[in-house]
């Protein structure tokens, strides 16, 4: 996945946003027709495309010399195709597809600590995702995120941060029934490492490690994520 994010600070304290997924990857591997004499592996169908775009306004809620509350609202177009074939000429599942063909809401705060002239701060967030249906009558899971971590400022240049993740997502939802195999709990611990090296710009990159995983009936659940990325201030 390939996204570019873009803010505007309309005020001191108030500002716009908006997510572009120009790439969505899922590639899909599997066995068809297992235990006949015409069993064969394929990987035929993975879908790629232009994701849905979030829009949305984030705002300052506190702002105190070691104290920084905000909070933000945002809304996820559906500009990304769901109704992609698969190898079959079927309409494939919905978590292959590049968007979801839903309008979906998500609500977010984050409040940060950090007692200057210290290197340390200390940091909590929470979100809910709440999402829409789309024209299949298709509606993917809520989903609540709870985020707790601490990050140290090595100079001027290097953060180096600790995260520890909550999620929960519910199950999703198909013509008024709940769907088999969706909704899961999890909980990851995520290190993480920015640097700076001067003019606005930042690298990060995070390693996600999850140490506990709850799912709904038979469900894929991955073993370790990596975010990396670039970051420039105008």
């Amino acid at each position: 996945m390939v996204l570019l994010g873009l803010a505007y600070g309309i005020t001191s304290r108030l500002s716009v946003f908006g997510t572009l997924p120009l790439w969505v990857g899922k590639a899909h591997e599997h066995y068809d027709d297992v235990g006949t004499p015409e069993e064969a592996f394929t990987n035929a169908d993975g879908t790629s495309g232009f994701g849905d775009v979030i829009v949305g306004v984030r705002y300052a809620l506190l702002v105190k010399a070691n104290d920084l509350l905000m909070g933000s609202a945002s809304l996820k177009v559906p500009t990304g195709p769901y109704k992609l074939l698969d190898s079959q000429g079927a309409i494939t599942e919905p978590t292959l597809q590049p968007g979801t063909g839903s309008y979906d809401g998500l609500i977010t705060l984050y409040y940060v600590r950090h007692q200057f002239p210290s290197s340390v701060e200390w940091f909590v967030s929470g979100s809910e995702r709440i999402n829409g249906s789309n024209s299949l009558d298709y509606r993917i899971g809520d989903e609540t995120v709870v985020t707790a971590g601490v990050g140290y400022a090595a100079g001027e240049r290097w953060v180096f941060s600790l995260q520890l993740n909550g999620r929960h997502a519910g199950r999703d939802d198909y013509r008024g029934e709940g769907v088999p195999s969706t909704g899961s709990d999890s909980v990851s611990i995520s290190p993480g490492i920015r640097f700076g090296p001067g003019r606005g710009l930042e690298l990060y990159g995070y390693l996600q490690i999850p140490v506990y995983q709850d799912v709904n009936e038979a469900q894929l659940a991955p073993r370790a994520g990596v975010v990396v990325g670039v970051s420039k201030r105008f």
